[in-house]
């Protein structure tokens, strides 16, 4: 019952993204893949069909002032209010920045789902891009006024 409402939500998002065919595998997630972005979304409901949860590993992240400057950037990128269309986070055991959310499953259908994908994609492809080229990624909306250091000062 679970696997089929999950499957009737990749069936109607398919024809919106134009992905025919799309079916949870054995562990009941699917991988999207968009090369012409270089990224790969992960779909997967929770165990009660009460969330679903879009995951994008974006690239690792080496120790040092690098990552220091991405999880600064991270950070902020997080407290912005919402839409933000995913939340940063960081997986250590791969040393992976992930870009992750969460969606009220009751609240899903395809159009919808394929309307917030296009924006998180967009924002997934950029950050991945910066850390490929050991940039920092803008991840705050670009209206906002950069002030200097610490409270404005430099």
């Amino acid at each position: 019952m679970l696997g089929d409402a999950f499957s009737h939500l990749l069936n109607d998002l398919g024809k919106y993204i134009n992905m025919n065919n799309l079916q949870p595998n054995e562990r009941n997630t699917c991988m999207l893949s968009f090369p012409s972005k270089d990224v790969k979304i992960l779909l997967m409901p929770d165990s009660a069909l009460l969330n679903l949860r879009i995951i994008c590993y974006l690239g690792e992240i080496a120790q040092g002032r690098y990552q220091e400057e991405v999880f600064h950037e991270a950070l902020r990128a997080n407290s912005i209010p919402n839409p933000r269309y995913g939340n940063l986070g960081y997986n250590s055991a791969n040393n992976n920045l992930v870009l992750w959310e969460v969606i009220p499953f009751a609240a899903c259908n395809g159009a919808d789902l394929a309307e917030f994908l296009q924006k998180y994609i967009d924002k997934a492809a950029e950050i991945h891009d910066a850390i490929k080229n050991n940039a920092i990624p803008s991840l705050v909306a670009r209206t906002t006024v950069r002030t200097g250091g610490l409270f404005g000062l430099r």
